[in-house]
């Protein structure tokens, strides 16, 4: 995945993407987008810059989404 930025600040971006658009229609590749970041995040978790609290807050808003 190619990113601008650090992961870091690309899950702070799509946690605030994702709150801004909850309960409005989202295009399915936007969604696809998050899932991908949200799972090479998960494959650089042990980098430096603590990325566990904006994965469990992705984690999280996405759930929100689907419920």
């Amino acid at each position: 995945m190619e990113l601008s930025g650090t992961i870091a600040a690309n899950l702070r971006r799509a946690i605030d993407s994702v709150k801004r658009h909850h309960g409005k229609p989202v295009h399915q590749d936007t969604v696809h987008y998050w899932a991908a970041l949200l799972s090479h995040a998960k494959n650089r978790r042990q980098e430096p810059g603590g990325l566990d609290r904006l994965i469990v807050m992705l984690e999280g808003a996405l759930a929100d989404r689907v419920a």
